[in-house]
């Protein structure tokens, strides 16, 4: 019945299967999943023709039955379809014999590759192989040592931020500390103001207040010392390649103005008043430069008594100008065989490159050079060649006898100077510094008067009679770009007529 498709119930215990005959004589095709039957069934049913069916005289001589035999080889070509097609790959090899009995012939054995099958099986039921495993567990350890580092990372963080609080907390102490300092020194100096002194010298108040002041200025100046240590020392933890904060600069520099009015107060606070203008003129001339000359004459020539100290300080600031108007480092000698063609290649490159690329490279390049170990060898002379000028002059103007200890100190504030100027150069950013000179008008945008008592008329400026101490301003951000933004670090102290 070949190319029909029908149904068969096994005398075996093997489940009842469907299977299509085939019209060549091949083994005939299973259609459908049955379970691989066990060797006792097979056995079992391979004798059980013998058991049911009578054997004939025809098959005793040789002769089969037609029926008996074509059942026979049906069930067993069955049950091997059966078995090859759903034999599991763990069982053992086994023959079936189509004669019955003991016969063991090894008659169309079947094998199964046990690798074979379990790799469909794998791809089939989409299971991960151990490559895939491998792979996994290095994506696993790698992401699990990201996590251990960032956590430190994060740590660290942590205690930085909570460094840098302790510092605030610090600084916010001490400010508080110096305008509490600075309150009672104004009241204590105004309560002496009403009981020594007459109401003309009261229009001076900033050369007695720097006389009454005297016994606080050591206190003042270690509180705002400690101060401006603390803030620097927060600004290089949080520096961007030496670069520093605008408030740390104003810190510095109102450190230095107040160390050099010190110096002045107690130096030259009696110092003679009976000395003609004239006669400090002719003195003026002989011991200052010439360039000074144009800026120093004016106050001379309206020199009053009252103003004495705001102008002896005048004077010692418009000759450490030199240090601040320097556009490299001051101190590095002229005659250094690199120094005209370093500068001259700074120069030209700036018209190729952008603003912001070249405050970078200058900057860098005075960053190296300030580093260097002759560094040092060369601001030393500098440094005390300032303070002998500045002590020279002032000693020929006031007739007061040079000593050691004065020189000594004056040298601390030119070093102090110097390093300060040397911190503003490395910057990105660039800084103008302008001492303003007497007879110009006065703009509170960038200047602070001293004399606090006198007032100009309503509707009138008032005229600078002298300066103190230049104003800071910065050009450009930290990166050295945006050159049109412009900040005003400090302001210029300024004594009004």
């Amino acid at each position: 019945m070949a190319g029909k498709t029908r149904n068969r119930l096994s005398t075996s215990p093997v489940k009842a299967f469907r299977y299509e005959d085939a019209s060549n004589g091949e083994l005939p095709t299973l259609v459908g999943s049955i379970k691989a039957p066990g060797l006792p069934a097979i056995k079992s049913t391979l004798k059980e023709p013998r058991e049911t069916s009578p054997v004939s005289p025809t098959a005793i001589d040789g002769s089969t039955s037609n029926g008996s035999l074509r059942s026979s080889n049906s069930k067993i070509a069955s049950l091997r379809a059966a078995f090859e097609r759903n034999a599991s790959p763990n069982r053992k090899r086994f023959s079936v014999s189509t004669h019955g009995g003991n016969d063991k012939r090894p008659d169309h054995s079947v094998k199964v590759s046990s690798e074979r099958n379990s790799k469909i099986s794998s791809e089939q039921n989409g299971k991960v192989t151990p490559e895939h495993n491998a792979e996994h567990e290095k994506e696993i350890a790698r992401l699990r040592e990201e996590l251990q580092q960032e956590k430190e990372l994060r740590r660290v963080w942590e205690e930085r931020c909570a460094l840098l609080e302790q510092y605030e907390a610090k600084c916010d102490m001490l400010e508080q500390e110096v305008e509490m300092m600075q309150e009672r020194m104004i009241m204590q100096a105004n309560g002496m103001l009403k009981e020594d002194h007459s109401p003309a010298s009261r229009r001076m108040s900033v050369d007695v207040s720097g006389g009454v002041a005297k016994r606080y200025s050591d206190e003042v100046v270690l509180l705002q010392r400690q101060l401006a240590d603390l803030k620097q020392t927060i600004a290089m933890s949080t520096r961007m390649e030496g670069q520093v904060t605008d408030s740390v600069f104003a810190q510095e520099m109102s450190v230095l103005h107040h160390e050099l009015q010190n110096w002045i107060v107690n130096n030259f606070r009696r110092a003679r008043t009976d000395i003609g203008t004239e006669q400090l003129c002719a003195k003026l001339d002989h011991c200052a430069e010439k360039a000074k000359l144009r800026h120093l004459r004016p106050m001379f020539e309206t020199f009053t008594p009252s103003a004495k100290l705001a102008i002896y300080q005048a004077t010692a600031v418009c000759l450490l100008m030199e240090i601040f108007d320097n556009v490299s480092l001051y101190g590095l000698p002229e005659n250094l065989p690199w120094r005209r063609p370093l500068r001259e290649a700074v120069d030209a490159i700036e018209n190729v490159l952008t603003p912001m690329a070249h405050n970078r490279l200058r900057a860098t390049t005075l960053d190296v050079i300030r580093q260097s170990e002759d560094m040092a060898s060369y601001t030393a002379p500098a440094v005390k060649i300032m303070a002998e000028r500045i002590c020279g002059t002032l000693t020929e103007l006031t007739d007061i006898e040079q000593t050691e200890a004065r020189l000594y100190g004056l040298m601390n504030i030119v070093k102090r100077a110097i390093e300060l100027q040397h911190m503003f150069r490395v910057q990105r950013a660039r800084f103008q510094f302008d001492l303003p000179s007497p007879g110009e008008d006065f703009h509170h945008q960038v200047m602070e008067n001293i004399a606090v008592d006198v007032e100009a008329p309503p509707g009138i400026e008032p005229i600078i009679r002298c300066a103190t101490f230049p104003s800071v301003i910065k050009v450009g951000d930290e990166y050295g770009d945006n050159m049109h933004f412009t900040n005003v670090i400090i302001k210029a102290k300024i004594l009004c007529c």
